[in-house]
């Protein structure tokens, strides 16, 4: 089957259509296709397996191979691993992670107590552990309630409005 002619959304429509686990007849050469299918929602896989793509018979060159079944298998269970869950939210990896490598608010000078802030006063920086960017409007305007450092996270204790 050439690529053109694989047709995996037909995955979806069987799925939607007749409620049931859906499998996926593997005629193509090598395994991208069955591992696609796999992303899909294919829950069986069918391939062709062969000792010697030479041999004589209609299968033969396009069925996988020892090492080539091997790889299929491997790359379907990689595969597997990252489609993850459907739910919206962070990763623990995510989590872990968060604070070092996402912006945030941070004091752009040394700040006195009771100082209205100004758009100047703050920069956006990494790592976040105060305020995200996202914020920022809601905290120009309103007063700084203690004295802040330049370089240290701005967080909700800082000011008031």
């Amino acid at each position: 089957t050439s690529s053109k002619n694989v047709n995996l959304k037909k995955i979806h429509t069987l799925q939607n259509r007749y409620g049931v686990a859906i499998g996926f007849s593997d005629h193509t050469e090598g395994w991208t296709s069955a591992v696609q299918a796999v992303t899909l929602g294919a829950k069986v896989v069918e391939k062709h397996f062969t000792l010697d793509k030479n041999l004589p018979g209609p299968d033969h060159w396009f069925s996988s191979d020892y090492d080539e079944f091997k790889e299929l298998v491997k790359q379907i269970r990689l595969a597997e691993k990252r489609m993850g869950l459907s739910e919206l939210k962070p990763t623990q990896s995510e989590i872990k992670l968060r604070d070092k490598w996402q912006l945030g608010l941070v004091w752009n000078k040394n700040i006195l107590a009771w100082r209205k802030i100004t758009r100047k006063d703050i920069a956006i920086r990494k790592p976040a552990t105060g305020l995200r960017p996202k914020e920022i409007d809601s905290i120009i305007g309103s007063k700084v309630t203690k004295n802040c450092n330049k370089g240290d996270s701005v967080t909700v204790t800082d000011y008031t409005k």
